[in-house]
């Protein structure tokens, strides 16, 4: 079958939308077609799709009936929210995959009718318009915009004013019909009317017009259309006494009938004539707009008893006028005469001359005429006595007579004096009126000009100096002065007086601007202090000697000698550690002290009498089976131990028995003795053991017993521990020295040690391996109870000391 190409095209009416339209929904607006569907009708679509169907805006609005082509609105369109919508149409086989056809692209416009009203920018506007505003165009415009579609009738606004309140005949406004510019007629004048309102309105052109209003608000502001006017013109005058100043004289008060505390209210006042001196001076007070009259400068008088002033006022804004083109000159300026009358007062006297030189050559004495100063009463009236008196007189150099007015000298004049100031000295001098109301006072000045003469000695201006040890560092600079002017005082000779020439080995002068000579120093100089004789002459030839002291010193960077710094000891780290090292064995003796005197407290507080029972000595240096101490270093130990607890035994207080034997016998409760030598341990060792064990316990209760019933005992024998003390300390050394020369004796042979079998080991330890620790505590012994009471008194009563072996007393 031969394939055949046919042309599709799409077929679609107009799509006419009409805003706001409120027609039954969904309405149909167009129907469409393609002749793709003449021979498949039944197997195809139509689809719908874009602005108003499923994308923004106005979803939903269209849709389509996909079998028959028909499109719909499916409600009312507003045009100003959305003025025109693109749709696309399709047609598909839905026996065949993909579009049947192009896709039709179409803009559907709505049709605008006139349903806004034109609409004013601001519901309320406000104008402010001024007072001497010309008649016209304001400025001001108002403007209103209508929504529709432009271009059309719709849209199209005018503008026209609907009413004026306060209504004026001569005052009006108006509004241009296109433009809404406003414009004014008439002159206004804000004491008639400060303010109106207006209502415009703006309409469209629309077959049924619609509009709007607004309100204008014109608010007049105040300009200087009133001069000011001078109250009580007549008559104004003002009295003040002559040299009096800054007081008011008068107030000149004015009315103004514009808006009070603005410029064209306040008032500006001037003196046009009699104020030649500018004597007056004239100011507006901003409260109450007078004008105050005050006198600047003193008046006087015998010059002018009454002196008449011209003031005139006006507005600080110039006054206008309106309505009349070209501008009027100005009224006339208000003008008001002031007479002002001085009053007479007593016045001071006058000297004359105000100011007296006098030239006088210094060193004159005492009771010299200076001068002689004059004064007159300048009152017309009334003339008074007067009499003279010194004011100001530093030096206290003269004194005036009062009726005559002669200044004479009490002191010699000195040109050097503080008081002198460039060869003048000032005297100032009063006269006097003491009869006039009120008192007066004249002063008159002196310039006492004083001539110098050569009447003092050249000086150095520092005879102390200070030179740098270093050769090259500038010489140094001598400054000299005289007290006498030219040519009394320098230029100035400089000389070195060196009689026995030990001066100029060192230094000599160098060159000189005849107020100051250079230092120059020869050789380098020690650190320290010279005195240079010196000697200075003046132009006159006057000299004088003086002594330079010159300190010769290590100087800075900035060439300036060192400071000087007190004398300090410092001590070196060796010193300093050997101090500490002082202070610590000091410290270290006074704890020895301490501990040596506790430990002699506890001997004498602790030491057990011994026990005579049965006057027998009991030997304790066995234990059937036990183990001996072979280690002397343990011995030692445990013997320390017991000492430190304030344990006494028989071995610390034995007496000195040259025989060991004798020693190890005596000793109790702490440890075993240490035999001289192997045989003698090993005959301890094969003692019955039972025996020696019932023999320990039965001595060890006695021995607690006797420390419990002699406790009352022990701290009456302090003398006998003292010597017990040193005899123990004698056996110690010669136990030592035996048991030295025992173990130099195993070292030379170097034999093995034997020892005796003991047997296997037992659960009662050896009394050898108890450890007593230095803070065992005895004080339960000093109360038992009732069944050692008995044991007490007999104790107590068969006690009986044992003269030959017992230091306890």
């Amino acid at each position: 079958r031969p394939l055949k190409r046919s042309k599709r095209r799409w077929v679609l009416d107009t799509i006419r939308i009409t805003e706001e339209d409120n027609g039954e929904f969904p309405k149909k607006v167009a129907e469409l077609g393609n002749t793709y569907n003449q021979s498949e009708e039944n197997h195809i679509e139509y689809l719908i799709s874009g602005e108003g169907v499923d994308t923004f805006p106005e979803v939903g609005l269209f849709s389509i009936d996909r079998k028959k082509g028909h499109v719909y609105v499916n409600r009312k369109v507003d045009r100003e929210k959305t003025q025109k919508f693109t749709l696309r149409f399709d047609i598909n086989d839905i026996t065949k995959p993909g579009l049947a056809d192009v896709s039709l692209t179409l803009d559907v416009d709505i049709e605008d009718i006139n349903d806004n009203p034109p609409k004013f920018a601001e519901e309320e506007y406000s104008m402010i318009l001024q007072e001497d505003n010309k008649p016209g165009n304001t400025g001001f415009r108002v403007n209103a915009v209508d929504n529709d579609k432009g271009g059309t009738p719709n849209a199209k606004v005018t503008y026209a004013l609907v009413s004026q309140a306060p209504s004026s005949e001569d005052v009006s406004f108006s509004i241009d019909s296109k433009t809404g510019a406003i414009s004014l007629k008439g002159c206004l004048n804000y004491q008639t009317t400060a303010a109106y309102k207006l209502i415009i309105k703006a309409s469209d052109s629309g077959d049924i017009p619609l509009s709007s209003t607004s309100t204008i608000n014109v608010k007049i502001e105040d300009r200087n259309n009133h001069a000011p006017v001078i109250v009580g013109k007549t008559n104004l005058s003002g009295k003040i006494p002559e040299r009096n100043t800054n007081e008011c004289i008068l107030r000149i008060k004015v009315e103004d009938k514009d808006s009070p505390h603005t410029p064209a209210w306040r008032a500006k006042f001037s003196i046009k004539s009699g104020n030649e001196n500018h004597t007056f001076h004239i100011e507006t007070d901003p409260e109450t707009n007078e004008g105050i009259l005050s006198v600047i400068s003193p008046l006087d008088f015998e010059d002018s008893e009454l002196n008449s002033l011209l003031i005139s006022v006006e507005n600080e804004e110039p006054l206008f006028f309106c309505g009349q083109n070209p501008k009027p000159k100005a009224e006339p300026e208000e003008t008001v005469s002031v007479t002002i009358q001085v009053e007479d007062i007593n016045d001071p006297p006058t000297l004359t001359p105000v100011t007296i030189k006098v030239n006088k050559v210094e060193g004159v004495g005492p009771q010299t005429v200076l001068t002689q100063v004059n004064a007159t009463d300048p009152d017309r009236r009334e003339k008074f006595l007067k009499r003279f008196t010194v004011a100001k007189d530093p030096g206290g150099w003269v004194t005036v007579n009062e009726e005559t007015g002669k200044v004479i000298s009490v002191k010699e004049l000195d040109r050097e004096s503080p008081y002198v100031n460039n060869s003048i000295y000032t005297i100032l001098v009063y006269a006097i009126d003491d009869e006039g109301e009120p008192p007066q006072t004249g002063t008159g000045t002196i310039l006492l000009y004083l001539t110098d003469v050569n009447d003092n000695l050249p000086f150095l201006q520092s005879p102390y100096l200070e030179m740098c040890d270093d050769m090259k560092k500038p010489p140094l600079i001598i400054k000299a002065a005289d007290e006498d002017s030219d040519p009394y005082s320098g230029p100035f000779q400089f000389r070195l007086l060196d009689a026995e020439d030990k001066i100029n080995k060192n230094f000599k002068l160098g060159e000189s601007d005849g107020n100051s000579v250079q230092l120059l120093r020869l050789r380098l100089l020690p650190t320290g202090n010279f005195s240079l004789p010196f000697e200075i002459e003046d132009l006159q030839g006057l000299t004088k000697k003086e002594t330079l002291y010159v300190r010769v010193c290590t100087c800075t960077e900035e060439n300036k000698c060192e400071e000087w710094k007190p004398s300090t000891v410092t001590l070196s780290g060796g010193a300093m550690a050997a101090i500490g090292c002082a202070l610590l064995l000091l410290a270290l003796a006074l704890l020895l002290l301490c501990c040596c005197i506790s430990t002699s407290s506890k001997f004498k507080d602790g030491c057990d009498q011994d026990s005579d029972g049965n006057q027998t000595l009991i030997k304790y240096n066995e234990e059937s089976g036990g183990a001996l101490i072979e280690n002397a270093d343990i011995a030692r130990m445990v013997l320390s131990n017991s000492t430190e607890t304030g344990q006494c035994n028989v071995k610390q207080w034995m007496p000195v028995n040259p025989n060991p034997a004798i020693h190890r016998s005596h000793t109790l409760n702490v440890s075993r003795p240490i035999t001289p030598n192997p045989a003698m341990r090993r005959s301890h060792m094969l003692n019955g053991r039972q025996s020696s064990r019932s023999r320990m316990s039965r001595d060890d209760t006695l021995w607690m017993s006797r420390r419990v019933s002699n406790a009352s005992l022990i701290r009456s024998r302090s003398d006998a521990l003292e010597a017990g003390i040193l005899r123990m300390i004698a056996g110690s050394v010669d136990k030592t020295i035996s048991s030295v020369n025992e173990r130099a004796e195993e070292r030379i042979t170097h034999e093995p040690q034997i020892y005796a079998f003991e047997g296997l080991h037992e659960e009662v330890a050896s009394f050898d391996s108890l450890n007593i620790e230095s803070d065992t505590q005895l004080d339960f012994l000093m109360d038992l109870g009732p069944k050692f009471f008995m044991l007490e008194e007999i104790c107590q009563t068969s006690f009986q000391p044992d003269e030959e072996h017992t230091v306890c007393e």
